[in-house]
C-alpha cells in the first residue's frame, strides 16, 4: 500500500467528511490501495484527515457498469469522464486534529504543498504527520453494497 499527501479543495473534503463522497476521481491516481493523508487547501491550509481509497478503476467503464442507472447519471459519468480517467472508492475516512500549512513549515523545512498528490511513503514527513495527527471522531467506513445514484459521480 502506498502512502500520499493528497490536495483537496475545502467542499470536497467535508462531503467526504460527512461521509456523503464515496468516490474521489482523478485523470491520475495510485494503481494500487492508497492511504492518503489530506492537505485542505485555501483558506483552511492545513492538513487534517486520513483516507484509504480501494484500487482505481476506470472511469470510462462505468458506462456499461452502472447501465441501469438512470439518464442523469450516466450523464454525469459521461462529464466527469471529461476531465478524470480514475474512480477511487474511499474505503474509510478518519477526522484527524489539524497541523496548519504554518506549523508544518516551522517544523519541517522544505515542505511543499501538493498541486495533486505525492508520495510520502518513508520519509520525515510522513513520521512527523503519524506523530501529531490524532483521531476525532469516530471512522468512517463505506459500504459498496448498495449505491444510490447519488454516491455516482
Amino acid at each position: 500500500m502506498k502512502t500520499i499527501l493528497l490536495s483537496f479543495e475545502p467542499e470536497w473534503f467535508h462531503l467526504l467528511e460527512s461521509g456523503e463522497k464515496k468516490f474521489e476521481y482523478r485523470k491520475h491516481f495510485p494503481t494500487e490501495q492508497t492511504t492518503a493523508f489530506f492537505y485542505v487547501s485555501a483558506p483552511e491550509k492545513m492538513i487534517s484527515g486520513i483516507a484509504v481509497f480501494g484500487e482505481r478503476e476506470k472511469l470510462s467503464e462505468w458506462p456499461s457498469k452502472y447501465s441501469d442507472r438512470t439518464p442523469e447519471v450516466q450523464a454525469r459519468i459521461t462529464e466527469f469522464m471529461t476531465d478524470c480517467r480514475w474512480a477511487m472508492p474511499v474505503l474509510s475516512f478518519q477526522k484527524t486534529t489539524s497541523i496548519s500549512l504554518e506549523q508544518l513549515r516551522r517544523d519541517l523545512p522544505g515542505f511543499i504543498v501538493p498541486r495533486m498528490y505525492y508520495y510520502i511513503d518513508d520519509t520525515d514527513l510522513l513520521k512527523y504527520l503519524r506523530s501529531n495527527l490524532n483521531p476525532i471522531g469516530p471512522l468512517l467506513e463505506n459500504s459498496f453494497s448498495h449505491l444510490s445514484d447519488d454516491d455516482i459521480c
